[in-house]
């Protein structure tokens, strides 16, 4: 959240408080009274400006963005992997989770038939908004026989268009599995608003999306 933002509405807060505080004046609320008085309505206004103002907008999507400049990264993100032909295509998801106030990062891969190969989830997510970039740490689940969970990191690097939007993006990630591996990869942001509530739904979208560009 900007600090700039927050010290604006902190002080339409305290500048309300000292209007209050003046129409409270009175010979028996002069000096310490009217200090306190004072002192407690801007807490009790910075605390309201706070949550409605500043922490209510995050809960949602299209508000979110005007208060927290994180959100520019939130949406659907389709993943070309390359050299990894067991593996190659993906969908991933950056969305807001309001528990801690952070941006989590999942997603799952495919082999070239479209049967689900791995899934991941990242339990950290660091945004550094100065250089479009976005580091995660987690752990992901290789679909296979047997099964194999391993713990992972990555890191994703956004690019604008020309209207300023975060429409694409490179990256790379490295899973700790039995034989690690360190695999790069590029993003292109799903522009409309698909229904992907199942590992099918995401299947679905993925066949009639390389359908529609070939």
């Amino acid at each position: 959240m900007s600090i700039a933002v927050r010290s604006f509405f902190f002080a339409i807060a305290a500048a309300a408080a000292l209007g209050v505080s003046r129409l409270l004046q009175s010979p028996t609320l002069r000096d310490g009274p009217l200090v306190v008085i004072s002192a407690v309505l801007g807490v009790l206004l910075a605390a309201v400006v706070e949550r409605v103002v500043l922490r209510l907008p995050l809960r949602f999507k299209k508000l979110r963005r005007l208060v927290d400049r994180r959100a520019a990264f939130e949406g659907i993100w389709l993943i070309d992997v390359q050299d990894q032909p067991e593996r190659p295509v993906a969908l991933a998801v950056i969305e807001y989770n309001p528990i801690n106030d952070d941006y989590n990062y999942h997603g799952v891969a495919f082999d070239p038939s479209y049967q689900v190969r791995a899934t991941w989830q990242s339990s950290k997510t660091l945004i550094d908004l100065d250089h479009n970039q976005l580091a995660h740490i987690g752990e992901g689940t290789l679909v296979g026989d047997p099964a194999e969970t391993v713990r992972n990191f990555g890191l994703l690097s956004f690019d604008r268009n020309h209207k300023g939007k975060y429409t694409r993006g490179y990256a790379f990630f490295v899973d700790f599995g039995s034989v690690p591996i360190k695999r790069f990869y590029t993003m292109e942001r799903i522009l409309d608003s698909p229904t992907l509530s199942s590992h099918d739904d995401v299947r679905q979208y993925l066949i009639a999306h390389a359908k529609s560009s070939s």
